[in-house]
């Protein structure tokens, strides 16, 4: 028998507060049953709610797959809030403990409203919310270019197996030349997934729909436009190194030494983490971060994304504005948040790049000379397609006033335009826009990761809220003492864009599955010597979402089926 997890460690359990906790203790019963016990059978009513405290339970569907519930995972509300019959066989998997709150107490525990209905709604709805993702999973179609060498042949069928690992129902289908279009209206989407097989040349634009997949070799040669359709390009590379000064957008580039080790049963799926990711790609699986604005509070991103990382939690492709833009681009540049944090000590964490006042201000009070020589020492000639992982920056075009986003061309770039707050550095030429800090038009863009095919979206909001802000007479005499020194207007600015930041931040989050929230001082913003400080706020904040970030991560992955084996309690 595993580890028993203890009943405040159950995600449903750890959102109560202290009141209800202590009565839900005293009503919670911790029982063992044996393998292939019913648990509940179909048609019975809801005799209890259930939480798996160690081992597992099978839920019996009926349909090709059945569903494993794993340790933190709840069963049996539905019945019991619906008053409906149960609608499917549960038995345990070998042996298996359960926290178990007989019906009687549960609904006098929802109806003393304690906190139990609330977490109660806030399960119901991810639950739809996996529903819905699930149905949209499941209706997929993937496009695969048929190989034109023996290495794509390889390729083809790693990622065939690899798509296999995560959708084992998946039909494959190879489309004829001259029949394309018949052969996809007779396997139109019907709920389960399609592999489709493309000749290298076949026209496939016409057929696709918004939503599709298209998986493309070669980067160089761009055989696909893909339209409305998600595509995904792959080159192929001798060694997992991949030279600097890459032109063009990021690409798959996966050693083809690890494709054939992997068709050779030599390594893993989790040891080829980049045709696991091109496949949890395909079927919607990855992981997506939005990381927002807020200056030198910025760097307890950095916090986050460490504690994700020693979690386990796979961190696919990042979204960030402003000072989320510029740590997004240094996490994947390093490759690991250790690598980020240095490299940010080393380049950033100094109020030096905001010392250097212009004589004369034309476009700005701050010359910006500083920060692009830094910017230019830590991108080293490197581009966006250089990084581990994709990543998107979002900018501000003064010239169309619309939102521009950097996915593509040199680092350096993506690093002073989304940092070029206006008015205090000046705005970035590129081509024929100039470009500012993209928080004028997206404080969390969340947004940027549909696109992606996340199935998991956390959103990182570092701005404090107002009511935050303490004693209001306190605050106000504060302001006014740094409004009034020798270039006071600075603060004005910088406290005018942190009012902003609060009032869009968490609308521009709201369609985000997880947010995390440090807890980041009102008046701290522009002290850029904090690192350290910003790093251990962002720590505790995303440790205390660490539970709801569980359970999001085995609904993703069924249950833990994520090669990597996030969160492995064993």
């Amino acid at each position: 028998m595993t580890r028993v997890l203890a009943w405040r460690d159950i995600p449903l359990f750890a959102r109560l507060p202290g009141a209800a906790a202590t009565e839900l203790e005293r009503r919670l019963q911790l029982e063992t049953f044996a393998p292939g016990e019913a648990l509940l059978r179909k048609g019975d009513q809801g005799r209890a709610l259930f939480a798996v405290a160690a081992g597992a339970v099978r839920v019996v569907t009926g349909s090709e797959r059945d569903v494993v519930l794993g340790a933190g995972e709840v069963f049996g509300e539905m019945s019991l809030l619906s008053g409906l019959a149960v609608s499917a066989r549960v038995e345990a998997l070998g042996e298996t403990r359960l926290w178990v709150l007989p019906r009687r107490d549960f609904f006098e525990l929802v109806e003393a409203r304690v906190g139990l209905g609330e977490a109660l709604t806030h399960l119901v709805v991810a639950r739809l919310r996996e529903q819905s993702s699930a149905a949209q999973r499941g209706a997929q179609r993937i496009f695969c270019r048929s190989a034109s060498t023996a290495a794509e042949a390889g390729s083809a069928a790693a990622l065939a197996r690899a798509i296999g690992h995560h959708e084992p129902g998946a039909r494959h289908v190879v489309l004829a030349p001259g029949r394309e279009r018949a052969q996809l209206e007779t396997h139109s989407p019907d709920g389960g997934t399609t592999l489709f097989y493309a000749a290298p040349d076949a026209d496939l634009a016409a057929g696709l729909e918004p939503g599709d997949a298209v998986v493309d070799w070669n980067l160089g040669e761009a055989r696909l436009d893909p339209g409305r359709a998600h595509a995904a390009r792959v080159t192929l590379v001798d060694a997992a190194e991949a030279p600097r000064g890459l032109p063009g957008p990021w690409h798959y580039r996966i050693p083809a030494g690890d494709v054939a080790a992997y068709l050779a049963g030599e390594r893993s799926l989790a040891q080829v983490p980049l045709l696991d990711r091109l496949a949890r790609w395909s079927t919607r699986r990855l992981v997506g971060l939005a990381l927002g604005s807020g200056a030198a509070r910025g760097f307890a991103h950095l916090g986050v994304l460490a504690v994700l990382e020693e979690a386990g939690l796979p961190i696919d492709t990042l979204s960030g504005t402003s000072i989320g833009g510029i740590t997004a681009l240094l996490y994947a540049l390093g490759g690991s948040a250790p690598a980020a944090i240095d490299l940010a000590r080393r380049t950033l964490g100094t109020n030096e790049l905001v010392r250097r006042v212009r004589w004369v201000p034309r476009s700005s009070f701050l010359s910006g000379e500083a920060l692009a020589r830094r910017a230019a020492e830590i991108s080293a000639g490197r581009g966006f397609a250089d990084l581990s992982r994709r990543v998107q920056v979002v900018t501000c075009d003064l010239v169309r006033g619309e939102k521009f986003v950097l996915d593509q061309g040199p680092m350096d770039l993506g690093l002073l335009a989304t940092a070029a707050i206006p008015g205090a550095l000046p705005p970035v030429e590129h081509g024929s826009r100039l470009l500012v800090d993209g928080a004028l038009v997206s404080r969390i863009p969340i947004d940027l990761l549909a696109r992606e095919r996340c199935g998991l979206r956390v959103a990182v909001n570092v701005l404090p809220s107002p009511v935050e802000a303490g004693d209001a007479a306190a605050d106000q005499a504060k302001l006014l003492r740094r409004f009034e020194r020798f270039l006071g207007f600075r603060d004005v600015i910088g406290r005018s864009w942190e009012v902003l930041g609060w009032w869009k931040g968490n609308s521009d989050a709201a369609d985000a599955d997880v947010l995390i929230e440090p807890q980041t001082h009102p008046y701290s913003g522009y002290d850029f010597a904090t690192l350290d400080e910003m790093l251990q706020v962002g720590r505790a904040a995303a440790e205390a979402q660490l539970p709801v970030l569980r359970a999001e991560t085995q609904r993703l992955f069924g249950g833990g089926a994520c090669p990597t084996a996030p969160f492995d309690e064993s």
